[in-house]
């Protein structure tokens, strides 16, 4: 299908239980997305819950194996996974998402659902692909919780996550409660018109990647094992990497 390889839905989609999604695939020549399912309203899987082996193939990929719609919510518990999805864009354009894409919307990974071995390709090997794991554009909240995981992910740009904000008041927040981050992080985008982002709650997210904070957004939580290159604000976390203070970062006392 040209959205939706496995699943096109509208309201609401659960999967539980041992549902499995497996070898989908949306494709066509502009605007592709959900190799697995796509969603408009809200989408939950739960139990042992699969969709793997699914992409996107498109100019403009989005959402390898799952593409969230706007002012929709996905949530992901139990032991549920994204695995082995792959979003293809074609040359001069933009991939996102391998695992998955909320567009203006919420993402909620918690207990021990991952999502793992993704990509995000662009077919010409050039550098515009975007969150391997996820890709997240005009995002209103996400929250990592308990030991959650986006794991082993590729993309040039955000191999675990990339993230964009929005301008709204209260949107934008990335809460890091619990769970892990393997791979880079790139927080609140890098086209200037991206709204920042900030990594909030309680702190117990740890991200074992490189991060980059981009002009304002802003960490205020968190463990980061890796490097961190800051052009927004640092003002709390736990830091055991080399952090860089660009000409435009500002670490608060």
């Amino acid at each position: 299908a040209e959205s939706g390889g496995g699943v096109c839905a509208f309201g609401k989609f659960q999967m539980s239980g041992k549902a499995v999604i497996r070898s989908c695939t949306a494709e066509g020549t502009s605007f592709n997305c959900g190799g697995g399912v796509w969603v408009d309203g809200s989408f939950e899987m739960s139990g042992e819950a699969i969709i793997e082996g699914c992409q996107a193939i498109s100019e403009s990929a989005y959402g390898g194996g799952v593409y969230v719609n706007s002012s929709s919510s996905f949530v992901m518990s139990g032991k549920a996974r994204i695995e082995y999805c792959q979003a293809i864009s074609n040359p001069s354009y933009r991939s996102n998402g391998g695992g998955v894409h909320p567009n203006n919307t919420t993402l909620t990974l918690s207990d021990s659902a991952v999502i793992q071995n993704c990509k995000a390709v662009n077919s010409a090997g050039s550098g515009e692909t975007y969150g391997g794991g996820v890709s997240a554009d005009n995002v209103k909240k996400i929250t990592l919780a308990d030991s959650a995981s986006i794991a082993s992910c590729t993309a040039a740009n955000g191999s675990g996550l990339y993230i964009t904000g929005s301008w709204n008041t209260g949107d934008g927040n990335l809460y890091a409660d619990g769970g892990s981050v393997d791979g880079d992080v790139v927080l609140g985008g890098k086209d200037k018109n991206d709204g920042p982002c900030t990594i909030t709650g309680s702190g117990g997210t740890v991200f074992n990647g490189k991060v980059t904070v981009t002009p304002g957004s802003t960490i205020e939580s968190g463990t980061f094992n890796g490097e961190v290159i800051n052009n927004g604000t640092i003002s709390g976390g736990t830091f055991s990497g080399t952090v860089i203070n660009g000409e435009d970062g500002t670490i608060a006392e």
